[in-house]
């Protein structure tokens, strides 16, 4: 998988190259829209019909690692999970009994701490980002997710973005083309984040 329009590093010699050449392209990309309308910069293929707009631009291409921030379950372990102590109760036999007690607290304690909301990492794949939105290529196939769905976004490294949506979900993307997302985001629906001035030197 190849980084498309979004530098990467030359080589050792050059530290904190990746990162600074990520920086330089989004803010690249922010400037050309903000003072010509549109990107100025050779577009990425791919081969599929649009999906947010004919006129979109395909911008840039990268790799990502994809995480969902969400419980497992809702805290229960189940009707199952009370068997063993009754069935060790009813038997008579103590040891039987302890251990179904013992099998089941630690059946409820697993099932209370799956359900605590975490990070999880699902299949990453390739990101190519428009003027619109992004589209996720993984081996599950392609989704494609325009800006104005998502309610929030923040950048937590350079190449790490968190971005929420309805009802609380939030997910994470690991890729290079972190910041490029971020300010196109920005563009389409919080041109005020107080990130983006960081991010374009304003």
């Amino acid at each position: 998988m190849t980084v498309q329009n979004v530098p990467h590093s030359a080589g050792p010699s050059q530290p904190n190259q990746p990162q600074e050449a990520a920086l330089a392209f989004a803010r690249r990309v922010y400037q050309d829209y903000t003072t010509i309308g549109s990107y100025q910069g050779p577009q990425v293929p791919l081969h599929i019909a649009p999906q947010f707009n004919r006129d979109e631009q395909r911008i840039a291409k990268a790799p990502f690692r994809y995480f969902t921030f969400a419980g497992i379950g809702d805290g229960t372990a189940g009707p199952g999970a009370n068997l063993a102590m009754a069935g060790g109760l009813a038997s008579g036999n103590a040891a039987v009994g302890l251990a179904g007690i013992a099998g089941s607290l630690i059946a409820q304690k697993r099932a209370r701490d799956a359900a605590i909301p975490k990070w999880h990492e699902l299949p990453g794949g390739e990101l190519v980002i428009t003027d619109y939105g992004f589209y996720m290529l993984s081996a599950d196939g392609m989704t494609a997710v325009p800006y104005v769905r998502i309610d929030g976004a923040l950048l937590t490294g350079w190449d790490r973005i968190e971005l929420t949506f309805a009802a609380d979900a939030k997910d994470a993307f690991l890729t290079p083309a972190a910041t490029t997302v971020f300010a196109l985001w920005c563009l389409a629906v919080y041109p005020g984040h107080p990130q983006l001035g960081i991010l374009v030197g304003a």
